[in-house]
């Protein structure tokens, strides 16, 4: 027993000696120069747009494809279809742009899919389409319907993402959109004229960094978060030459867009 115990001490001795003899490990170093930046920084939103198209193989005979449900290919048509490019082109500006993804299009029948919105009231858009000609026989109703949804999810002149706009959570925000309010009688609460007001947009966000777009808790009239047209962001933050994008899956609006059937928003 005292043979063993005199042992067990021999080699504990020997494997301090030995680990003292152990060369010095390299010291570690944080290397800050690890290229970290975002990587559509230097896109224009409009170039992030047509980046952001379904590659899946088209039908030779009708060019139809199934979109996938993340991407633009139906924003991106919107867009050309009501000649706005420009508002996404313009690199000598900054903005905050909703992007508005192919569920928006395509996912539920109700007042918040931009296809029903911008076809009066009458159905989702196909998931299998040539998106290249579904907005080809839009009537000036139409266009002009489709035209103010897009306007509308553009805040001008800011660059919105979490933290250094909303440093605080569950504390509202609102900003002006590219789309002007329009003016109604009163009594019938028709549409009478386009106003110089411009929609207000109501951003606020929540726990997690999560960004909710038109909360009731927002100051804006009731048509804007009523029939649940709030709507939390789906991806966050995609920086880009003139501004920054997020994505969401359905519209939202300030007014109800039927109010601009007779108004021609074209630049």
């Amino acid at each position: 027993m005292k043979t063993y115990f005199k042992i067990s001490i021999l080699s504990v001795i020997a494997l301090i000696i030995t680990s003292c003899t152990l060369d010095v490990q390299d010291e570690f170093n944080f290397r800050p120069d690890i290229n970290d930046n975002d990587p559509f920084e230097n896109l224009t939103a409009w170039q992030f747009i047509l980046a952001r198209q379904t590659n899946t193989i088209a039908d030779p005979e009708t060019g139809a494809r199934r979109l996938d449900d993340d991407n633009l290919d139906y924003f991106r048509a919107a867009v050309e279809a009501t000649g706005l490019q420009s508002l996404y082109a313009n690199a000598n500006t900054t903005s905050t742009f909703l992007f508005l993804s192919n569920r928006s299009f395509i996912n539920g029948n109700h007042d918040r899919n931009v296809n029903v919105i911008t076809n009066g009231r009458r159905g989702v858009a196909p998931r299998t389409v040539n998106v290249d000609e579904f907005f080809n026989d839009l009537s000036d109703e139409q266009l002009n319907r489709l035209r103010a949804v897009l306007l509308y999810h553009i805040v001008p002149g800011e660059f919105l993402d979490q933290l250094q706009a909303f440093p605080s959570i569950n504390t509202p925000r609102e900003f002006p959109t590219l789309l002007p309010q329009v003016t109604t009688d009163l009594v019938t609460e028709e549409a009478v004229a386009i106003s110089n007001e411009s929609s207000l947009i109501g951003i606020e966000r929540r726990q997690e960094f999560l960004l909710f777009i038109n909360p009731d808790t927002a100051a804006l009239i009731p048509s804007a978060s009523s029939d649940n047209f709030d709507q939390g962001v789906a991806l966050h933050n995609f920086v880009l030459s003139n501004g920054i994008g997020h994505f969401i899956e359905e519209a939202v609006r300030f007014q109800d867009y039927d109010l601009y059937s007779n108004f021609d928003l074209s630049l």
